[in-house]
């Protein structure tokens, strides 16, 4: 059994990123801003995992009429130095 090591708990996550937007891989469409907010950091698998997803569109030229939403966990696992490790994505369904 594996287990990994304890991640620091913390209450009111939120993170935020930019993103630059363009159409047929190079016309520029402006900007949008994302803020995603959990109510914890850390999620149980028995845990239904709650966010707030707010999208700022004021500096894009596009319209957004749909948001796609996913929670990924990313799995290292290393022994040997002899073998690469093995690395891999999950979707947190």
């Amino acid at each position: 059994m594996v287990h990994e090591n304890p991640v620091a708990f913390r209450q009111d996550h939120q993170q935020m990123k930019k993103t630059n937007l363009s159409t047929w891989c190079c016309l520029g469409k402006g900007s949008v801003d994302v803020a995603v907010h959990f109510p914890k950091n850390v999620f149980y698998n028995n845990e239904i995992a709650y966010a707030n997803v707010e999208i700022d569109n004021t500096k894009s030229d596009l319209d957004i009429n749909m948001v796609d939403f996913e929670v990924k966990q990313d799995v290292w696992i290393g022994g040997d130095r002899s073998l690469p490790p093995f690395r891999d994505t999950f979707d947190v369904l």
